[in-house]
């Protein structure tokens, strides 16, 4: 229960530094991100620190939990928990394989949100120049194809 309030708290003061250092700079200085792309990264950087500090936490008490269950498991089942032991490493490299794959999968989806992102926000830059020139409907199939892929 500390370490959730903790890191939300910790989360919450790190958002409230990025927004305000957001909002101090400037369109001119930053020429390499769009607005929104800096804000989502920015925001990620402050989720996966919480994230960060929820597992400090649990690395402090992590090492009793484990000597104490290998300790019972291996009075209470004998040698066979070896067996189920082996087995638990082998799943811990699987998981982290699976884990590595996720991570690429899920920063190809945040290069898909960020492109869509960046025509959405086209669009709402550029309404007045869309209307004049009658090009709405193409720009609504636009986005459409890009919710639907």
């Amino acid at each position: 229960m500390y370490k959730n309030r903790n890191g939300n708290k910790a989360k919450n003061v790190l958002k409230n530094c990025v927004y305000s250092k957001f909002q101090t700079i400037s369109n001119a200085s930053n020429k390499e991100f769009a607005e929104g792309e800096l804000l989502g990264l920015m925001t990620e950087d402050a989720q996966k620190a919480d994230d960060i500090f929820h597992m400090i936490a649990g690395l402090c008490h992590m090492p009793f939990n484990t000597f104490g269950t290998f300790f019972f498991l291996l009075y209470y089942f004998g040698t066979s928990f070896l067996v189920s032991l082996a087995i638990l490493i082998v799943a811990f490299f699987l998981n982290k394989r699976v884990g590595l794959q996720r991570k690429q999968m899920h920063k190809e989806m945040k290069n898909f949100e960020d492109q869509a992102s960046n025509e959405l926000n086209e669009v709402l830059s550029n309404a007045k120049m869309l209307k004049l020139y009658g090009w709405q409907e193409k720009f609504k199939e636009r986005i459409r194809d890009r919710r639907q892929a």
